[in-house]
């Protein structure tokens, strides 16, 4: 599944996320383009280095190109009802 956000230009919220984690579909990608076409935004395309490495030939054959990196470092959640360093405000 991916998800395409849209707002007026130049909105950093014009993009698309969580592409490459399940089969590339051409339909909903077309519709992804058009609806940011009609609004006249630019797509930006935040594709993780653990998504199907297929992913970039398709989006640099339709004219996208590489910008910019980064990396996003997780950390494990703590069990519901122990969160880590929250203090209740009202205690």
């Amino acid at each position: 599944m991916m998800l395409g956000c849209s707002a007026t230009p130049p909105s950093q919220l014009n993009k698309v996320s969580g592409l490459g984690f399940a089969p590339f579909s051409a339909p909903e990608w077309e519709g992804i383009e058009a609806a940011h076409a009609v609004r006249n935004a630019p797509i930006q395309v935040e594709l993780s280095k653990l998504a199907d490495p297929t992913i970039v030939p398709l989006l640099t054959g339709r004219g996208f190109h590489l910008v910019g990196a980064e990396s996003v470092l997780g950390r494990a959640l703590a069990p519901p009802g122990q969160p880590r360093g929250c203090r209740d405000r009202d205690a």
